[in-house]
């Protein structure tokens, strides 16, 4: 089974939560007005990127736990972090690849390992 979320990752949660916002939020109003769904909150997207919530939006630790908290919950064995959205700007988008290839993925497969 595999899992596909959108995935941004910073060095600091908030301020890569608040950066990111308004790029997400127009890629998915823009696809929402084809579907019918209502703007897109701000409220919405801090439900989306707490804890439980689908969005992986924040720092590496954060981001890292969970991808592994959705490992436990379904045993997935492919994950697939959709990490070009919208229109952020290169820098930020490749400075959240690199960390997610050199800081997430490493870990991520550490504490998949320990799990058994």
């Amino acid at each position: 089974m595999g899992i596909n979320n959108h995935v941004f990752i910073g060095e600091d949660s908030e301020k890569i939560a608040e950066q990111f916002f308004p790029y997400y939020k127009q890629i998915m109003d823009r696809v929402g007005s084809s579907r019918g769904w209502p703007p897109m909150s701000k409220q919405q997207y801090d439900i989306m990127r707490s804890p439980g919530g689908s969005l992986m939006v924040g720092s590496v630790e954060e981001v890292i736990e969970k991808i592994v908290h959705e490992y436990n919950l379904f045993g997935f064995t492919r994950f697939v972090a959709h990490a070009s959205l919208g229109f952020v700007p290169h820098e930020l988008t490749m400075k959240s690849i690199e960390l997610f290839a050199t800081k997430v993925v490493p870990e991520v497969r550490k504490r998949i390992m320990e799990l058994g």
